[in-house]
């Protein structure tokens, strides 16, 4: 279940850390011939497209380290142009991209730099 919070960036921390425990241990030709562990990472990076998405664009401004429109225009390609998803990208993404987003993130909830609602 996802918090009982409108604060995006929790749901985001929460969505990245779920795609890297998910994924850990698990190598790269393992994960292109499981199409559940496929689909359980594509709704995980759905979700936290979604909640990027509803950050404010000052909080936006004020985190230009964060590709904003790359994390949206996935979950976008996911949610309506499946049929264009590559393994090898979101591999990539998930094994490069979202543990740094992660580490961001995470940090800024812990610095109290965001504030859970």
């Amino acid at each position: 279940m996802w918090p009982e919070t409108d604060e995006p960036f929790v749901h985001i921390e929460l969505a990245a850390r779920r795609i890297i425990e998910v994924l850990h241990g698990v190598e790269e030709d393992e994960f292109r011939s499981d199409w559940k562990l496929q689909a359980v990472v594509e709704r995980l990076l759905e979700v936290l497209g979604e909640a990027a998405r509803r950050v404010p664009e000052d909080a936006r401004r004020d985190h230009p380290g964060i590709a904003w429109a790359e994390v949206v225009g996935l979950r976008n390609v996911i949610a309506h142009a499946y049929h264009r998803v590559s393994l090898l990208r979101i591999w990539y993404i998930c094994t490069e991209d979202v543990p740094a987003l992660h580490a961001y993130v995470a940090g800024l909830l812990v610095d109290g730099d965001i504030s859970p609602s």
